[in-house]
């Protein structure tokens, strides 16, 4: 968020999180709103089953710019995989898309 708050301009972040995963586990993240399960890791990628408001899917993220999820107003993107077959999200919100 910027200095001078939300200027709710679509895309505009609202608010970002980072959260780290082990294989089967289940974050829970917005209140509830957004749920995201690691399912696979490889070496710059991972899979999750990602449940909102448009249902569930499966889905993939890779590192790197060009690797991000984007399930509106959220925008998924994997920061890096550990040797643990853990893996390290970040999950920003956006503004515009959601209420």
């Amino acid at each position: 968020v910027s200095g001078d708050g939300i200027s709710n301009i679509p895309g505009e972040e609202i608010w970002k999180t980072e959260i780290e995963l082990q294989l089967g586990e289940r974050a829970m993240v917005d209140d509830g709103r957004l749920e995201v399960t690691l399912l696979r890791v490889g070496v710059d990628e991972a899979s999750l089953m990602v449940e909102g408001q448009s249902g569930a899917r499966e889905e993939s993220v890779r590192t790197g710019p060009e690797g991000s999820l984007q399930i509106p107003p959220y925008e998924i993107r994997l920061l890096e995989v550990g040797i643990d077959d853990s893996a390290r999200l970040q999950i920003r919100r956006q503004w515009g898309e959601y209420r």
